[in-house]
């Protein structure tokens, strides 16, 4: 018989996969402060992974100056998404809800993305895992709360960006092209302001826009950013009267979806004359504003102009659309084109418009206006009132505000016998006096720019009966400029404020 052996056969042991877990920090401001924060933020999660056992590194996403209420403007927000779709992460940790995101759509879009795909979210001051969660509500709740203190944020930095503006007090955190700035002093850039007058003086020899912008690419002569110049950029040097010496504040503003958008009379602005040192002197400045501006006028021409010379923007490239004759058999037919287009078509994809569409699509638009007036002009009129009367009324509360506490500090001097009798009398009559005038002030408001050509507009039109055809009158007087979306869809921008969009039916 023989005898049994047994072997014992050795097994490797359980190898369990280890954790891919990243980190994503960010801070919203750029001074020295958030830096030291930034990089504790990032010397902590670097601690935190390699220290437990069955976690792996798998990145440190970090941005820095940049805000967390849109996430399109994040690029290493976006660079991290796209590493957890190609399946290089198991787990994010961040530091709060609203270190991630302060705005709830996103964040909760950006979870539930992050969910389906196999990555969680931690978010350590909130102690939540979004792996463990039974429910969003939670995350939705909070989430909620930090676009709420982002929004209120936004407003204590409006209110006192404004009482800056109010006093002089404001200063520019970015310099101008032309211009550097130094601990909050402004001093000219020597080879930028040689270009800046370069523009102002190829204005005034006859130059447009899109020539004046291929010459400065062509000479590889950068933007101040370091990008390509574009015609709307030498426009905007043109129309900005920094260049003079002079600062216009508050030209811009932010939503409550925190777009910014530009200020046509929602809000009061400010202008300091002499703030700075000018690149170009106020004749210089105000002769290239009215070459330029007279180079679309239909009464001043030398080379044949027409009503549409000069106003139609192209919506691709942002260069202005040039009149094209073409000779047919039966006929004549005129359209107007990209004039980046006509000169290299890979430039520019934008096809041309048939003159007669334009006008047609301005005189629907006018018909359109004279039938509904009522809805769309007045309303809009009152919005704007509304909107002025708004901000005034905030202007002069808090100044009546001031006045009131002057004069409860006058009483409780006196009182005291801080002040004798004679000076609290005095100067409280003085303040006295000024509530009366703010007060008073209430009820006599000046119309805006915009009210002014907005009525101007409701007048025309209330005396005015229907189109049958273009008119040349009211489309120089009314028309600002015309971006052109395709070849059948336009925007016409009225000198009053509002866009238009119209639509012309496609020939088949």
């Amino acid at each position: 018989m023989r005898r049994r052996s047994i072997t014992k056969i050795q097994t490797p042991g359980i190898i369990t996969k280890k954790t891919r877990v990243a980190a994503y920090c960010r801070v919203s401001t750029e001074n020295e402060s958030q830096t030291v924060s930034l990089v504790s933020q990032k010397q902590h999660y670097l601690s935190l992974i390699s220290n437990h056992s069955s976690w792996t590194f798998a990145g440190l996403y970090y941005e820095e100056g940049i805000t967390g209420t849109k996430k399109e403007i994040r690029p290493e927000l976006m660079r991290l998404l796209d590493d957890c779709r190609c399946g290089r992460i198991d787990l994010v940790l961040t530091k709060s809800i609203s270190r991630f995101s302060r705005n709830t759509a996103d964040c909760i879009e950006m979870v539930r993305t992050l969910s389906s795909l196999g990555v969680y979210v931690f978010f350590e001051k909130e102690n939540i895992h979004t792996g463990k969660m039974e429910s969003e509500l939670f995350l939705s709740v909070l989430s909620s709360l930090a676009e709420d203190e982002s929004k209120s944020i936004s407003m204590n930095e409006k209110w006192a960006a404004q009482k800056r503006f109010q006093n002089g007090t404001f200063i520019l955190s970015r310099a101008p092209y032309g211009y550097d700035i130094h601990n909050g002093i402004i001093s000219i850039n020597i080879p930028e302001a040689q270009y800046l007058r370069y523009i102002y003086e190829s204005v005034l020899n006859g130059k447009g826009t899109c020539l004046i912008a291929e010459e400065l690419n062509s000479r590889n002569i950068p933007t101040k950013r370091g990008g390509q110049w574009q015609p709307g950029t030498v426009q905007h040097m043109l129309d900005n009267i920094f260049f003079k010496g002079d600062l216009l504040m508050q030209k811009y503003w932010k939503d409550d979806l925190f777009k910014v958008k530009t200020n046509h009379g929602e809000y009061n602005q400010y202008l300091i004359e002499n703030h700075h040192p000018a690149l170009v002197s106020e004749d210089m400045y105000d002769s290239a504003q009215y070459v330029n501006k007279m180079r679309g006028h239909p009464l001043i021409d030398h080379n044949q102009h027409y009503p549409l010379s000069y106003k139609i923007v192209c919506g691709e490239c942002g260069c202005t659309y040039k009149r094209v004759t073409v000779h047919r058999k039966s006929d004549t037919a005129y359209f107007w084109a990209c004039s980046n287009h006509l000169k290299h078509k890979e430039n520019c994809s934008m096809k041309r418009i048939s003159e007669a569409t334009l006008q047609n699509l301005f005189t629907t638009m006018m018909n359109k206006l004279i039938f509904g007036k009522d809805v769309v002009l007045v309303r809009y009129l009152n919005r704007l009132k509304a909107s002025q009367k708004t901000q005034e009324d905030s202007s002069i509360d808090l100044k009546l505000r001031e006045n009131n506490e002057a004069r409860k500090k006058l009483t409780h001097d006196y009182s005291m016998r801080f002040i004798d009798s004679v000076t609290y009398h005095i100067k409280t009559n003085e303040l006295l006096r000024e509530a009366a005038l703010l007060k008073s002030e209430r009820n006599n408001f000046k119309d805006t720019k915009q009210q002014e050509e907005t009525r101007e507009l409701l007048q025309y039109l209330t005396e005015a009966s229907s189109f049958t055809e273009f008119n040349e009158d009211a489309f120089i007087r009314f028309v600002d400029h015309i971006t052109a979306v395709s070849d059948t869809v336009v925007t016409f921008h009225l000198s009053c404020g509002l866009t238009l969009t119209e639509e012309a039916e496609r020939n088949c």
